[in-house]
């Protein structure tokens, strides 16, 4: 296309990648030139990089895109990054996304992780999306042992209370403190 040589040939060369997965994702030179045209509206109004971010995804989430194609044009433009990006790379909506990033910062950075989940956890997300949550921002092996508690028939609000209250069970007996509340 012409317009995309001119662009590489004159203005920039350094964006080959960008304008080759759109390509690869059936959008044309056009399309992606409305998104960059776009993002830096957004860049020039919004002076947050998550705010512009989770506008620009917005804006993504309106255009007739395939699920596909909007991911390109997201990770291509503009990755959403910290809690709003594990949020919505682990399978939950961008608004949903943002309400669970903002539960998390309304704790502060001194929070603990068993703080975060049980914010999580009083949340008033859907399960299904306190589950996502909790995945995206647990441990491997932390994920694993919530899992497992909710095939138990567990859920997510006892089990982040269970951690939350055992977080403070120090010391020599501490396995001891533990299996007491358990059998509480």
């Amino acid at each position: 296309d012409e317009k995309m040589q001119i662009y590489r040939g004159v203005i920039s060369d350094k964006q080959d990648e960008d304008i080759l997965a759109f390509l690869n994702a059936g959008l044309s030179f056009d399309q992606y030139m409305q998104a960059k045209q776009q993002y830096a509206a957004f860049d020039e109004s919004i002076e947050d990089s998550n705010e512009r971010a989770v506008e620009f995804a917005a804006w993504v989430d309106d255009q007739d895109f395939t699920a596909e194609q909007a991911a390109v044009v997201q990770e291509t433009i503009a990755p959403l990054r910290g809690d709003i990006g594990k949020f919505t790379e682990a399978g939950m909506d961008l608004d949903t996304a943002v309400e669970a990033a903002d539960t998390l910062d309304n704790l502060g950075e001194e929070a603990t992780a068993t703080e975060e989940y049980m914010a999580i956890a009083r949340s008033p997300l859907s399960e299904s999306d306190k589950r996502l949550a909790l995945e995206a921002i647990m441990s491997d092996s932390a994920y694993e042992k919530y899992e497992r508690a909710r095939s138990a028939g567990i859920d997510t609000y006892d089990y982040c209370t269970f951690l939350d209250t055992i977080a403070d069970y120090t010391g020599d007996g501490r396995q001891e403190m533990v299996w007491s509340y358990i059998n509480s």
